[in-house]
């Protein structure tokens, strides 16, 4: 089925959901956490955040009125005595007598619990299991409700009342009997099950009331015959209490006989089959399967186990191997289409047949998966969560979220983003289920994970971009503090140095100097705080040589090396130059230019850089010389070339001396481009082809191989059902969804070549399903 938290598909659509949320999305407007989405406005009035045209507020934002509105509770429960009608003997004088009442629900939820009332209407204490034994001592009915709940999350509504009448010797029994397990229709050859009389009044242990039957019926099961008119032994069926040695207590029964029950007989030439489950053609997606479900009718008559023979299944006209059964799985290997299946079968020796179409889409066109993340990782007590049900899908055509928490459906909550002030973990720990489902289809994905709220902080992280030992004195670096509790509401505090730093982002510029100084970041959400460990922050003079250029050399060609200090910026350095570990003579500054390279082979250089009054570091690069400049490559700055987009093609080779030139061609045909660079200024279809570089050095050349570019494919980043979450996970760029293989830009972003850029002008829809929680006091049935 499509949508199934526990209810058929029909019943979802009809009833939207299993529980609404006590209370509004309160805000003020002073602190306004209100999240702009489909339904909600960012905009708080005061009290609750503004909800758009046809939704209203509720605890986690906004829910769609006509669906709240229109809630009828699936799991009101029902009171039953199992047999028993609710009359009850008592003797006066004595103890009284009992009856077992039972709170009957289809909410099978894991940890429910009940609540009973009495007559008054109040709960009565320290009743909360299903079952309920009500004391009986006067004549005086008792009514009794019940209610079944979860952990104060779902709240059922109260049953009808049940009620309780004692009676005595001399006493009236007033309530009638009824019959069960009466087939409304059964074909002949079929069994008719033995029948029960039940609603009847409890009496004593030794003493019992007579039941008879109408029509001579015997209760026990008998098969339908064809000259049967309903029921074997004709007409229609009826059970009735009598006083039985009740009489001698002077027990009247008034209304004592139950209402009339029937079969109606079915001829065996009137039965044929049908796809029962799923009830219509039905699409489904690629790779999934589907359980077709054929059934006699008319439906739920009892027929005779031999009747129905040789069932087999076809697909297109054609007999499906191995399928026998009444139920046959549409494998998961089946391919992309329109496919008919039929059920065939003999009923009494006649062919019936019955036929339902199954739509195969391919995976791209409807969800192809759902992933639920929870922001901040660790939340607390009076702050708020985030949930965001993430997505893979070729589009956001069609598709509805539904929500779940604790295994129980929200009501009219298919927005992006449900919003609650201060939560509390009895409120909101539990697991929250997205399913996202496309409209129409069997297609659907979902995902859980929970929130618990921590009793503290998590402790934050403080982080520099270097380590000590790469500090430059005099250098600013930047120290990132984050948290796994990060909410709007938190602050962030750089402790040590000169004076404590205040950051809401936890950013904080330093100046590493050469006495060393440590830091600690500390977190704050109202009265909480929490420390990290202690970053030490020490820079020093010099801490690195690097030495750059051409590693291949050309034999007769000129090449230059450059030795690079990474230092402090006003510190004085000398160089001194190596080759082999030989210094090379007058050779004292930045720049080693070798006018006429060694032989070929390899050969080291060396860079040794000093600074004054400090210790020197040194470079090595080895030099490989030859005759023939190393094999170009041709690399794009980008792994895929979008439309539109502006890309740099690099011809690139180990011999990249200065006195190097390139050529370019593509397709064969020269570009007329003596730079190392091959810009595309605006990526079209023509500029899709092989191009290929060629680099020359002292008249030596050595060439690519072609660099093939396809045609150009959509903007933006790409993406993968794997790999969404990581690739779109930069909230500033992304709505954290993957759609058509792009991760979606968000809010006020505007779509570029290979990314999502700023564009504050800009408005496009947000297609995450944010859940913020801030507040959750309570889940209940009603508003």
């Amino acid at each position: 089925m499509m949508i199934d938290f526990k209810l058929p598909l029909a019943a979802v659509l009809a009833l939207s959901a299993y529980v609404t949320l006590v209370r509004s999305t309160v805000c003020e407007t002073g602190n306004n956490y209100c999240m702009d989405t489909l339904y909600v406005t960012d905009r708080c009035d005061g009290t609750n955040c503004a909800c758009t045209s046809g939704y209203q507020a509720i605890l986690t934002g906004c829910g769609e009125s006509t669906e709240i509105t229109n809630f009828v509770d699936p799991y009101k429960p029902t009171i039953n005595a199992n047999q028993y009608s609710g009359e009850v003997y008592w003797k006066s004088g004595g103890s009284g007598g009992s009856l077992d009442l039972f709170c009957v629900s289809s909410y099978s939820g894991v940890g429910a619990a009940y609540k009973w009332f009495n007559d008054s209407g109040a709960e009565i204490d320290g009743e909360t299991a299903q079952k309920y034994t009500a004391r009986v001592t006067a004549d005086d009915p008792l009514a009794y409700t019940c209610q079944v709940n979860h952990a104060g999350t779902y709240v059922s509504d109260k049953s009808q009342p049940f009620t309780v009448t004692g009676y005595t010797d001399s006493g009236t029994i007033s309530q009638p009997p009824a019959i069960t397990n009466m087939p409304a229709q059964t074909v002949v050859g079929g069994k008719i099950p033995a029948l029960t009389c039940t609603n009847i009044p409890k009496e004593p242990a030794g003493t019992a009331l007579d039941i008879t039957w109408s029509n001579s019926y015997t209760r026990t099961e008998v098969t339908a015959t064809a000259t049967s008119a309903q029921v074997e032994g004709g007409g229609v069926v009826a059970c009735t209490i009598k006083p039985g040695d009740g009489s001698a207590r002077g027990i009247t029964v008034t209304t004592n006989t139950s209402e009339e029950v029937a079969t109606t007989i079915v001829a065996k030439t009137a039965v044929g089959v049908e796809i029962s489950s799923p009830a219509t053609d039905t699409t489904i997606e690629e790779g999934t399967t589907v359980a077709l479900t054929c059934s006699v009718t008319p439906a739920g008559a009892v027929y005779g186990t031999s009747d129905l023979t040789a069932v087999t299944w076809e697909k297109g006209g054609t007999a499906v191997a191995g399928a026998t059964t009444l139920m046959y799985t549409v494998p998961s290997t089946e391919a992309v289409g329109e496919h008919t299946f039929t059920c065939k079968a003999k009923f009494d020796a006649r062919d019936v047949s019955a036929s339902r179409k199954i739509t195969i889409q391919a995976a791209s066109a409807g969800v192809e998966k759902a992933e639920v993340i929870v922001v901040p990782q660790s939340p607390v007590a009076d702050s708020y969560v985030v949930v965001k049900c993430l997505v893979t899908a070729g589009s956001l055509d069609n598709l509805k979220y539904y929500w779940s928490f604790r295994g129980i459906l929200i009501v009219g909550q298919h927005d992006h983003t449900l919003q609650v002030n201060k939560a509390t973990a009895t409120d909101i720990n539990g697991d929250y289920t997205c399913k996202v489902a496309k409209k129409g289809t069997n297609i659907e994905k979902s995902d859980t994970t929970s929130v618990a709220i921590a009793s503290d902080l998590a402790k934050p992280s403080l982080t520099a971009p270097v380590g000590p030992s790469d500090m430059i004195e005099g250098t600013q670096y930047q120290l990132t503090c984050t948290s796994a509790s990060y909410t709007k509401a938190m602050t962030f505090e750089l402790r040590g140095g000169a004076k404590t730093l205040q950051s809401t982002d936890g950013m904080f510029k330093v100046v590493a100097t050469s006495t060393a100084t440590d830091y600690k970041c500390v977190t704050i959400v109202g009265s909480r705080n929490k420390e990290s460990d202690v970053i030490t922050v020490q820079g020093k003079d010099l801490v690195s040589v690097q030495i750059s250029g051409a590693s291949t050399w050309v034999t007769g060609a000129a090449a230059k090396l450059t030795c690079t200090p990474n230092k402090a910026e006003n510190i004085a350095v000398t160089y001194a130059w190596k080759k082999a570990g030989v210094a090379i003579t007058d050779e004292t500054g930045p720049i080693l230019v070798v006018a006429t390279p060694p032989a070929a082979g390899t050969h080291t250089y060396t860079c040794d850089v000093t600074p004054f009054g400090g210790t020197m570091k040194s470079g090595a690069i080895t030099i490989t010389v030859q005759a023939k400049p190393a094999t170009p490559t041709v690399n794009p700055n980008a792994a895929t070339l979008n439309l539109g987009g502006k890309y740099t093609l690099t011809c690139s080779s180990a011999s990249a001396v200065d006195s190097a030139t390139y050529t370019w061609s593509k397709d064969g045909d020269d570009l007329r481009v003596t730079s190392a660079r091959y810009v595309i200024p605006a990526m079209t279809a023509v500029d899709a082809g092989d191009y290929i570089c060629t680099i020359k050095v002292n008249e030596q050349t050595s060439t690519s191989s072609p660099m093939s570019v396809p045609a150009p494919g959509a903007k933006g980043l790409q993406c993968t059902k794997t790999d969404f979450t990581t690739t779109c996970s930069d909230a500033r760029a992304y709505s954290g969804n993957c759609l058509a293989g792009r991760c979606e830009c968000a809010r006020n972003v505007k779509l570029q070549s290979n990314s999502c850029g700023s564009n504050p002008g800009a408005r496009v829809s947000v297609s995450l399903l944010v859940l913020v929680v801030t507040c959750l006091s309570g889940l209940l049935v009603r508003l």
